[in-house]
């Protein structure tokens, strides 16, 4: 039978190896005698259990067609409701999971509490708990948290700035409009399996605060959720809060963040609070008040996370995910920006903005960025109907990121001063982008010329199938090339933070690796830019390449640790870039030493050793067998007697 045609509330419920459980949420979901019209969406999230099957036997005996299923490869809640937000049909999208038990009139409460309340983004109810087994003596409403747990009584009330209660994800619901508005859930702080202590409903919901919006506590609308037996042990809860606290971390919340002073980057406020539930502890031990020792606990185990999060080495990108940035003017919907950094590239900058305004696409704006450059380049931008902002020399990640916040228009292009696009590229971007509704970047491929623009190659078609991951191709190599070939929607790069500045030399391939990660990405087969092959290229510098790409790839380590195809492509792709960059930065050494730059073949050679160690055993042991080939003295020749 068809879907229903006109659901006025689509269920997301997404899913992971919980076969079992899934089947019962789904049949509460089913005996829903007072609903209204609605589509439940089940998003497999690369179940092994035989979801698949048990969901496709379901559906066979729904008449109606309203039980759909999907399959998301990415891994992760925010991943897998994102998905079910794609495919949703209906004006409000309730998302609950498949530990949870609806009440019967549960979609129907949440239909009413959107009439009741016009002007809410979202509603949420109460969770209760249908315990397994008998639950401890310390576990009192306090410690409900872990649990996904929620009742706040039988009151009707406002949630948002001036009562910022975090409703819980189990059983919430919000308008369509409103993903438009704030965006999705976000997948830097989102539950992943084997992990606990995400933050992807606050997030959210603090996106939907900053922009104006509001949320609604409803008690009529009511879940059970199943409390499993190891979800009520110590251990998970200080997981859970420690977890916790490193999710807060990256989020950067402006109520925690505000402090007179900082130590490791943690707000002083927190330490203050760290020592009184240290005396807490302390106290509850003595008095022998295990709920309330225990409470105080969970709270050091927090402020331990926090403090961790903000101390390791590879945090996200400044920007990346941060809740009290200052929000940007509205975007002109139909609106193409270009921008075009510039620092030292002056002579080249006539080609690069004519290319820019020569666009089949109109209409298109052009931001030009003279990054403290001394060769001119704001006069030569002055020539032309474009826009220059000027700064200091701050680098390439800064300037384009400048760039970015001047830009008006709703999709962006990065164009390098010294290549060119061509007169189809944002057309070709536009086009992919409507053929694949949802996708943050389309990206084709980049003529590569030399430094009199005459045509060295042209780059092959990315070897991604329609349905492929181009995280896990990025994993692998940087196939996107130059950002001159992508497209961006805006609202994408407002949301990962842009450019990140630590890692100037990759931060191109950093941002493609965030945005894949998070959002699908879409590839081409049109060539859209000329990419100039030169001696000043920064790309020319292989150990600060080495260095830098490698240090971009690591940061996806924590990504790839619970899944087998992405930790295979991200050993390989490390692979790619210790042999890629550590044979041309070889190339150089041995140029260095021809020379006599002895100093710089030094630095080089500690470069290999600290970034492509395996590399470097292999050229140094190939130089000393070709070495010994040619020392070795030759053989005597002798006369046939």
């Amino acid at each position: 039978m068809p879907p229903v045609t006109t659901p006025q509330v689509s269920v997301v419920l997404s899913t992971f190896n919980r076969r079992a459980l899934l089947v019962e949420a789904l049949r509460c979901l089913l005996a829903q005698p007072h609903a209204p019209p609605h589509e439940i969406l089940v998003i497999d999230n690369r179940s092994t259990d035989g979801t698949r099957e048990a969901v496709t036997a379901l559906a066979r005996d729904v008449t109606d067609g309203r039980l759909i299923y999907a399959f998301e490869a990415r891994q992760g809640l925010s991943h897998a409701r994102n998905a079910g937000i794609a495919l949703a049909r209906a004006p409000l999208i309730a998302f609950t999971d498949d530990d949870v038990l609806a009440d019967p009139d549960w979609i129907a409460a949440v239909e009413r509490a959107f009439t009741r309340h016009p002007a809410a983004h979202y509603v949420g109810g109460r969770v209760l708990p249908q315990w397994q087994t008998p639950p401890p003596s310390w576990l009192t409403p306090e410690h409900w948290s872990p649990l996904a747990l929620q009742d706040h009584g039988a009151e009707v009330f406002v949630v948002g700035p001036g009562r910022p209660l975090c409703l819980v994800g189990a059983n919430m619901a919000f308008r369509a409009d409103a993903f438009r508005t704030a965006g999705l859930f976000a997948p830097d702080v989102q539950l992943m399996p084997g992990t606990v202590g995400s933050t992807e409903d606050h997030e959210l919901m603090l996106r939907v605060w900053e922009r104006g919006g509001h949320g609604v506590y409803d008690p009529s609308i009511v879940v059970q959720t199943r409390v499993q037996r190891e979800r009520l042990t110590r251990r998970y809860h200080r997981r859970w809060h420690y977890a916790h606290g490193r999710s807060h971390a990256r989020m950067r919340m402006p109520e925690m963040e505000r402090s007179r002073g900082r130590l490791l980057d943690v707000p002083l406020h927190l330490y203050r609070q760290a020592c009184r539930d240290l005396i807490d502890r302390l106290r509850g031990a003595i008095r022998r008040d295990a709920a309330a020792g225990f409470l105080a606990e969970t709270r050091l185990c927090f402020f331990a996370g926090f403090v961790r999060e903000r101390v390791a080495r590879d945090r996200p990108a400044e920007g990346s995910t941060q809740v009290g940035s200052e929000p940007r003017p509205p975007a002109d919907p139909l609106l193409v920006s270009i921008v075009i950094p510039c620092y030292n590239q002056a002579a080249y900058l006539p080609e690069s903005i004519g290319s820019a305004l020569g666009q089949t696409y109109q209409p298109i704006e052009v931001v030009v960025v003279d990054d403290g450059s001394p060769d001119g380049a704001a006069a030569v931008a002055a020539r032309y109907s474009v826009r220059c902002v000027r700064q200091a020399n701050l680098g390439l990640a800064r300037a384009r990121n400048a760039g970015l916040s001047a830009a008006r228009g709703s999709y962006v292009v990065f164009l390098d001063a010294d290549d060119q696009l061509d007169p189809r590229a944002v057309a070709h971007g536009l086009a992919a982008l409507s053929a694949r509704p949802g996708a943050a970047m389309a990206f084709g491929r980049p003529r590569v010329v030399d430094a009199e623009g005459l045509v060295m190659f042209t780059a092959p078609e990315a070897p991604l199938a329609a349905d492929a991951d181009t995280y896990v191709a990025l994993l692998g190599s940087n196939i996107i090339w130059t950002p001159a070939v992508a497209l961006f929607r805006r609202d994408v790069l407002d949301h990962v933070g842009g450019f990140d500045a630590r890692v100037n030399a990759a931060a191109d391939y950093d941002l493609y690796l965030r945005v894949a990660r998070q959002y699908p990405v879409v590839g081409h087969a049109g060539v859209v830019a000329d990419y100039r092959h030169h001696d000043a290229a920064m790309s020319k510098n292989a150990a600060v390449m080495l260095r830098t790409t490698l240090a971009v790839h690591r940061r996806q380590r924590r990504y790839a640790r619970y899944d087998p195809d992405l930790r295979r492509a991200y050993r390989a792709g490390r692979r790619f870039w210790q042999r890629f960059f550590g044979d041309q930065l070889m190339d150089g050494i041995r140029s260095q030493l021809a020379r006599g730059s002895y100093r710089a073949a030094v630095q080089g050679v500690l470069t290999m050793a600290r970034w492509s160690p395996r590399r470097l055993v292999w050229h140094v042991g190939r130089w000393l067998r070709h070495s010994f080939v040619r020392s070795r003295p030759a053989a005597p020749r002798y006369r046939q007697p």
